[in-house]
């Protein structure tokens, strides 16, 4: 795909201008998000279309996946991504 492509090229250039920053480092003197920062963000989006209904969504598919989701995290995660949501969820409405 043309955007693996594309990260493979930004990960090498800053592996290669920023060689002496740890990887955290490197992220944030650029303004970047981490890749799980980016899917939680990707994954924000999604969940306020499908309360909006914004996308076709089988709804007991959304459940049994919840429900995964839900047995995967722990308490801590699942309150971080719970106050995210409710974080983005604003702004997307404020933004409106």
């Amino acid at each position: 795909m043309l955007v693996n492509k594309i990260k493979r090229v930004q990960r090498k250039f800053t592996n290669e201008t920023l060689s002496r920053l740890t990887c955290t480092e490197r992220l944030h003197s650029l303004g970047a998000d981490s890749l799980e920062l980016s899917r939680l963000k990707l994954d924000l989006v999604m969940l306020y279309n499908i309360i909006h209904n914004n996308v076709d969504v089988d709804l007991d598919m959304f459940d049994a996946i919840l429900m995964l989701f839900i047995a995967t995290v722990t308490f801590f995660e699942l309150l971080n991504f719970i106050v995210a949501s409710m974080l983005v969820c604003t702004l997307l409405f404020l933004a409106i």
